[in-house]
């Protein structure tokens, strides 16, 4: 049996994703993240300064420490403290953070059970409709094999624009409409060969297309 985890927990509800939190700079989704983690489960509040939360999120850039400016973080606490998500009250020396309605969402009571999962259906069925989770393992299959294509042009020096990038998707996509295994195929095909550009697998058959063979951006 695995050895339980120290240091406790906390809950934090999927439905963030779809709050203002997620359209916050990232410096303020991240304060907010740090106080759910280090409030007190009894209350919900906690004893901070604004340079201890600058410290508490500092992070390494090779042997330099980075931190965000003093000015990143009291626009988080007036971004978290606008939208009602936390209350501030001065002491002498720090600030008393209460996070609100911390309480309601750290128990696990106050959460819907989730739908019962439908009967599971053999995969490859030509008439099967791709469910939520297959297009995620999708998204995220075809997104590791651009991010390797991706080092390997910085590798040879010819790195990608962000709109490169979307251009050398449609265009395996146009190539291989609907079938990932391909695509990612196509990719890799590129990598192992070091190419900067995209090109049609060799032992698959040419098809019609509108601009046949390789693309570069």
């Amino acid at each position: 049996m695995a050895d339980k985890i120290t240091g406790g927990y906390y809950i934090k509800a999927r439905k963030i994703q779809q709050s203002d939190i997620m359209r916050m700079a990232p410096c303020a989704r991240e304060v907010w993240d740090w106080m759910l983690c280090n409030a007190d489960h009894r209350t919900g509040q906690l004893l901070v300064t604004q340079n201890e939360v600058r410290e508490a999120l500092s992070w390494q850039v090779g042997w330099s420490k980075k931190m965000y400016s003093i000015d990143q973080i009291k626009s988080a606490y007036e971004a978290l403290t606008k939208a009602q998500r936390i209350h501030l009250r001065k002491t002498p020396r720090k600030t008393v953070v209460t996070i609100i309605n911390y309480l309601y969402y750290q128990d696990k009571n106050n959460y819907a059970s989730p739908p019962p999962k439908p009967p599971r259906k053999t995969v490859g069925s030509p008439n099967e409709a791709p469910n939520d989770k297959t297009i995620q393992n999708t998204e995220i299959i075809i997104t590791k094999a651009l991010d390797d294509f991706e080092k390997m042009r910085k590798a040879i020096r010819k790195p990608l624009t962000p709109r490169a990038r979307e251009l050398i998707l449609q265009s395996v996509q146009k190539m291989y409409p609907s079938d990932i295994a391909l695509q990612v195929a196509c990719l890799e095909q590129s990598i192992a060969n070091s190419w900067q550009g995209v090109f049609e697998l060799k032992e698959q058959p040419r098809r019609e297309l509108a601009n046949p063979g390789k693309v570069r951006f």
